[in-house]
């Protein structure tokens, strides 16, 4: 009996060790093209967004679905015609909330520099037909005067963007030297905090002007700042102030 048991143990030790089976991926059908691509989501919640379009096929079956939450994408891996539906989806649905517009990401402030007086020699170029109906309303407020234009500068800033500026010459006058504080947007208004302008002389670099200011500029409209008397002459500087929005 003690050399049978012996046998016996000696036999389960000698015997191979049985291994789990192996889940096989379930083979895709051959000839089939299958394509990857990403969409950026520009408006929508990407997780509502992902839930809305994502499919949970099975194990080796397409379309597969990723999200980088952080980065703002989502891919899809599968059949072309799987993924082409799946892109026009994504992009039927990644609109702006209804009633709602997207909130611009930069603008664009243009500044044209005059100088106005009721007689006299002006230096600087013919004021542009745009700022025809600027000049005539001038010419209401403050009478007769002529107009000339010394420079124009435009200002390229995103929303929010922190000290701005904007420098050159004021033609035969001298030099400008423009800073913003900080520009916001509140639908069509672009708020232009803590305006600081400075025109110097072009022999002396005397300060002939300064103005500090803040103000609201609505968007495709002209917003005029100015200031009278600048020399013993009369002159006055006036400074024309046009936001854009991206369209």
């Amino acid at each position: 009996m003690i050399r049978t048991s012996v046998l016996i143990v000696a036999a389960a030790v000698l015997l191979p060790a049985q291994q789990a089976p192996q889940p096989q991926p379930v083979p895709r059908p051959p000839g089939v093209n299958y394509v990857q691509r990403v969409y950026r989501v520009q408006h929508a919640d990407i997780g509502e967004l992902y839930r809305l379009v994502a499919t949970r096929p099975g194990a080796g079956q397409s379309p597969v679905f990723a999200v980088g939450d952080s980065l703002r994408v989502i891919t899809v891996f599968g059949t072309e015609t799987e993924v082409n539906s799946i892109m026009e989806n994504l992009k039927a649905l990644d609109v702006p909330a209804s009633g709602t517009q997207a909130e611009p990401r930069s603008v664009e402030i243009t500044m044209h520099i005059l100088i106005a007086a009721q007689q006299g020699d002006l230096p600087g170029s013919p004021v542009p037909d745009l700022l025809a109906p600027v000049t005539a309303e001038l010419t209401r407020a403050l009478g007769p005067h002529q107009f000339r234009l010394l420079e124009t500068g435009i200002v390229r800033t995103r929303v929010g963007g922190r000290g701005v500026t904007s420098n050159g010459a004021a033609g035969a006058l001298g030099r400008y030297n423009l800073a913003l504080s900080t520009v916001q947007i509140a639908g069509r208004s672009i708020a232009l905090s803590d305006i600081r302008f400075i025109l110097q002389g072009s022999t002396d670099n005397k300060e002939l002007m300064r103005i500090a200011t803040s103000v609201d500029l609505e968007a495709g409209k002209s917003l005029v700042i100015g200031k009278t008397g600048i020399d013993e002459s009369g002159k006055s500087v006036v400074l024309v102030f046009t936001g854009r929005l991206p369209e």
